[in-house]
């Protein structure tokens, strides 16, 4: 009895002693490795035209904790950042979304950046921490009223082959040519502008013995009409929506078209051998402005009934003729920019008071008004080297507010409808770059067979 009462006792104090005994099974690894971002979604890099509530997908090489994102990770605009939530994405251990709390501001540029502080859901994070931290970035561009039901026509006229206007839709996307028929090809390419209701494109050529203005449907693209105006058409702008006026150079005078009916009302002449090369209409002061090629004065016109007022002969004091006018959509301040020059002449229609805009930059070549901006492009060369850029001129401040540089030379540039999109065309590349107006940023670029010269944006979107 005594002997088995040893052996219970034996056998009680050794699975005693080995149950206190530490664990000789090795633990489960620890996952140390860090994880590694892959790519951002379809319409989350360098995308345009993206939903204004869209979500950002993030995919990495493994499951990652949402709880690390809200501080690394930034979707921003010049109009500031975009709050929202992280969550998974059913299916995809690895991917994540971030879903916007509020809307983006439609037509703007959103920069999406993610710190090497995001940690996978065992703790290592993208980066070390002794190590410098280089956010990935990408940006998109949301939609606005450029993609409103559609997208605009954007028409470039070809400076080599004359007769031949080339189309751009979709945003950047080469669509087709229109060959317009001719008894008389044009010698030299010239302007073309679309009605300010969107109904027609207006095509000014110039020929040889006389000056025709081709009526052309965007949608169709087809010949409407054409219009004989003066030799030398030039340039040309609308009064009142009703009217067009075309400044014919070579005949030292300018037609007036009715857009109702689509003919031209009269052609009234110079009698000095003033030769309009551009020119305005003021809604404030009902008054045309011109700019020449043979001198230096401004010539201004009463739109009543076209007789000439007078001529500013202090405007172009610096004895340069003028590469571009534009008006101010409220009819107050006429933008000129000089010909070989770094100056821009602001002239206030009212007062008749000038300030000169000195923008640094030489060559200025063409502009385009918008309701807040002046945007004014130019070329010149610096130390042996090629510079040539897009200037931002604010209309409140009469200030340059921002510009765009690069080593490629421009000819004309026009602005969408609703003044989100800049397309200015580089003619040694034979390509349109698509800007974004607010901080001049290049969102596209599209290649146009050709020689590129003049280019209009269509006022309508269409289902192209």
């Amino acid at each position: 009895m005594a002997g088995k009462n040893f052996l219970i006792v034996t056998i009680l104090l050794f699975v005693g002693l080995t149950g206190c005994l530490p664990d000789r099974m090795p633990p489960d690894p620890v996952e140390n490795q860090r994880p590694e971002f892959r790519y951002f979604g379809q319409n989350d890099s360098a995308a345009l035209n993206i939903p204004l509530n869209d979500p950002i997908l993030m995919v990495f090489s493994e499951k990652m904790d949402l709880s690390t994102f809200p501080d690394n990770f930034k979707v921003q605009s010049i109009s500031g950042a975009i709050t929202g939530t992280f969550e998974y994405v059913s299916g995809i251990d690895s991917a994540v979304h971030f879903v916007p709390t509020q809307n983006y501001n439609p037509a703007e540029v959103y920069t999406i950046s993610i710190s090497g502080g995001v940690r996978d859901v065992h703790g290592n994070s993208m980066i070390a921490p002794y190590k410098e931290d280089q956010p990935i970035t990408t940006w998109f561009f949301t939609t606005g009223q450029y993609a409103t039901n559609g997208f605009p026509y954007i028409f470039i006229r070809d400076k080599s082959q004359k007769q031949i206007i080339h189309r751009v839709g979709k945003i950047n996307q080469y669509l087709d040519s229109l060959y317009m028929q001719a008894d008389e090809e044009d010698y030299q390419t010239s302007n073309l502008k679309f009605t300010p209701d969107g109904q027609y494109l207006l095509v000014l050529n110039i020929k040889i013995s006389k000056g025709t203005v081709t009526v052309i449907d965007p949608q169709t693209l087809s010949t409407v009409k054409v219009l004989e105006v003066g030799l030398g058409p030039k340039a040309i702008t609308f009064m009142d929506n009703n009217m067009a006026i075309v400044a014919n150079n070579s005949a030292k005078s300018f037609s007036v078209i009715d857009l109702s009916s689509l003919t031209v009302l009269q052609t009234i002449a110079f009698s000095d051998n003033y030769k309009p090369k551009g020119v305005v209409y003021s809604s404030l002061t009902k008054r045309l402005y011109f700019f020449s090629s043979n001198n230096y004065k401004i010539r201004v016109v009463n739109a009543s009934d076209f007789s000439v007022e007078k001529d500013l002969e202090n405007i172009l004091v610096n004895k340069k003729k003028a590469a571009d006018m534009e008006i101010t959509p409220d009819g107050a301040f006429v933008y000129i920019a000089e010909d070989r020059s770094d100056k821009v002449i602001v002239l206030n229609t009212k007062t008749e008071d000038v300030k000169t805009i000195e923008t640094g930059y030489g060559y200025n070549i063409d502009g385009a008004m918008s309701q807040d901006a002046y945007f004014l492009n130019f070329f010149r060369k610096v130390d042996k080297e090629f510079v040539g850029g897009i200037l931002k001129i604010d209309l409140a401040s009469q200030s340059v507010v921002d510009q765009m540089i690069w080593e490629k030379d421009m000819e004309e540039m026009d602005l969408t409808n609703g003044d989100e999109l800049l397309y200015t065309i580089t003619p040694q590349d034979s390509t349109v770059h698509i800007l974004e107006t607010r901080t001049l940023k290049v969102l596209s670029r599209v290649k146009v067979p050709g020689s590129l010269k003049y280019i209009a944006i269509s006022k309508n979107n269409y289902q192209n």
